[in-house]
């Protein structure tokens, strides 16, 4: 038999460190946002994933996947690492920026240190032109 809980009495997870969220002001956008961040900042292209990098007042990342990228485990992971290479590459920038990663497929084999190395060469080496 299963034993059941009052509300109050529920078993409850601890909260760690190692949870690296984003804060619900840098996930929040507009369609128009995202679209001026494409126009006005300067982007590259990385297996299947374009970065699109340009300075406004706060931080903001949007990650939008093409609905040909199948797999909710692959694409979870995907997430995951852009989400930890936009969170350590932060502290490298001099001023708030909005980043817009658009996956077309599935990158396949994604590595965290290679793609943080790109967006650090191709960004934060020539901010000026964000």
């Amino acid at each position: 038999m299963d034993v059941k809980f009052l509300p109050e009495e529920e078993p409850k997870e601890e909260l760690f460190s190692v949870n690296r969220n984003l804060p619900k002001a840098e996930k929040k956008f507009t369609w128009n946002q995202r679209n001026r961040i494409i126009k006005e900042g300067k982007s590259f292209k990385y297996k299947t994933i374009i970065f699109s990098v340009a300075k406004q007042e706060n931080w903001q990342l949007i990650i939008t996947l093409k609905s040909s990228f199948k797999g909710a485990i692959a694409r979870n992971k995907t997430k995951r690492i852009i989400r930890e290479v936009y969170r350590n590459c932060k502290p490298l920038f001099n001023f708030p920026f909005g980043m817009v990663v658009t996956v077309l497929n599935n990158p396949g084999n994604l590595d965290y240190h290679k793609l943080k190395q790109q967006v650090v060469a191709n960004f934060l080496l020539n901010h000026e032109n964000c």
